[in-house]
């Protein structure tokens, strides 16, 4: 009988964490209940702050405009509306790669953002320096007409755009699970936060200073650490209890 005590002993045992992470392997629909809930919470904060904070800009007598004149020189690139939209689908992308605490730490990041963000836009009206173009293209020009309408031009310092793919994205690479996309998770936020610039959205202090924000909430906001045991702890203390005095090594824990 001690084959069968071993096998429920071993069927008992909860996941296994990850290397690198402290969770166990993320499992999707605890993990997407998890997602829906902060999804939730990060869009009360957003609606509430962003739209706020546009319209009380745009009733501002004086803003100001926190960019160098070389940056006019900048050519709108239109295409690159493909890479700033993209953002939204790292929205989409945490039930598929991060355990339900790395996206509850994800989620507290963001509404921490959106907040600093908030105040900073209010405190620092600002407006952008770049004209408003539409491209040629139907498509791409339907798509900009869309963006000028539910955007207005004043919440630039910090890009909140920015503040979240890097928010997303950094929590992407720091999870051990998969590393081997941390260069596609670089490249991404590369991308997304020059996209800001290409298609006149943004300059580039609000980039810089956006970036700054992430990584500022990525470090304080830190993993936290679990108290799991290890397989081998496991193991060992399998072990000590089976061959500890007075106890019987029949299936009777189990």
């Amino acid at each position: 009988m001690t084959w069968y005590a071993r096998g429920l002993g071993l069927l008992s045992q909860p996941p296994v964490p990850e290397q690198g992470t402290g969770e166990a392997t993320p499992r999707f629909w605890p993990s997407l209940r998890t997602y829906l809930v902060w999804s939730l919470w990060v869009s009360i904060a957003f609606f509430s702050i962003y739209p706020t904070c546009n319209w009380a800009g745009s009733l501002r007598s004086h803003t100001f405009g926190l960019y160098l004149s070389a940056e006019l020189s900048i050519p709108l690139v239109p295409e690159m509306v493909w890479v700033y939209l993209s953002m939204y689908v790292l929205f989409l992308t945490p039930p598929f790669v991060l355990g339900k605490e790395a996206m509850k730490r994800l989620g507290r990041r963001l509404i921490v953002g959106t907040l600093l963000a908030g105040a900073v836009f209010l405190a620092v009206p600002t407006h952008l320096g770049f004209p408003r173009e539409l491209p040629s293209g139907p498509l791409l020009r339907a798509i900009y007409e869309k963006i000028f309408a539910v955007d207005l031009p004043h919440n630039m310092v910090p890009s909140l755009h920015v503040v979240y793919s890097a928010l997303f994205l950094l929590a992407f690479i720091a999870e051990g699970s998969r590393k081997g996309l941390a260069p596609l998770w670089g490249l991404w936020l590369v991308l997304i936060s020059s996209s800001t610039v290409l298609v006149h959205q943004h300059h580039l202090l609000d980039v810089v200073s956006g970036l700054g924000l992430a990584v500022f909430l990525h470090l304080r906001l830190p993993q936290e650490a679990t108290h799991a045991p290890s397989p081998a702890s496991d193991s060992r203390c399998g072990v000590s209890d089976r061959s500890s005095p007075g106890r019987g090594s029949g299936p009777r824990d189990s």
